[in-house]
């Protein structure tokens, strides 16, 4: 898949909701990697796919835009007022259905194993999401 096939909007879509959701698994740089997208020759769409690194407690904002397959959008999405303020309008919304998403999940998803506790704080997460409308969210560090 040659990235520059993609939408420019879908590219800064893609890079604002990983960071967002801080997923550092979407990677390709000169020396290859692994950008969790498949392209879909009968209808010329992306599909987006792997999102088990969201939320990753080692996440690193400056690895994020230095390996992300969109990275080269970031500029471009957090020079522009008017990019911003539309981009953190749609997190607004998305954040706003947490809750009700959260209790949406089947119990089964909070367990790794029967009888282990998945690795996942629902209270951390939804932090994490909330930071969407504070000053540093679109600074490089989360």
């Amino acid at each position: 898949m040659q990235a520059q096939r993609v939408p420019q909007w879908l590219r800064r879509d893609i890079l604002v909701f990983d960071w967002w959701v801080r997923n550092d698994d979407r990677n390709l740089t000169q020396l290859g990697g692994n950008p969790n997208l498949l392209w879909d020759t009968s209808r010329a769409q992306l599909v987006v796919i792997d999102h088990n690194a969201a939320f990753s407690m080692d996440f690193s904002a400056s690895d994020f835009l230095q390996t992300h397959i969109f990275a080269a959008e970031w500029v471009g999405i957090v020079e522009d007022w008017i990019h911003r303020s539309h981009y953190q309008q749609r997190l607004a919304n998305a954040y706003a259905m947490w809750e009700e998403a959260l209790a949406s999940c089947p119990p089964s998803w909070f367990w790794a194993d029967f009888g282990v506790p998945a690795q996942f704080d629902p209270e951390a997460v939804g932090l994490a999401l909330r930071r969407f409308d504070q000053p540093d969210f679109w600074d490089l560090a989360p």
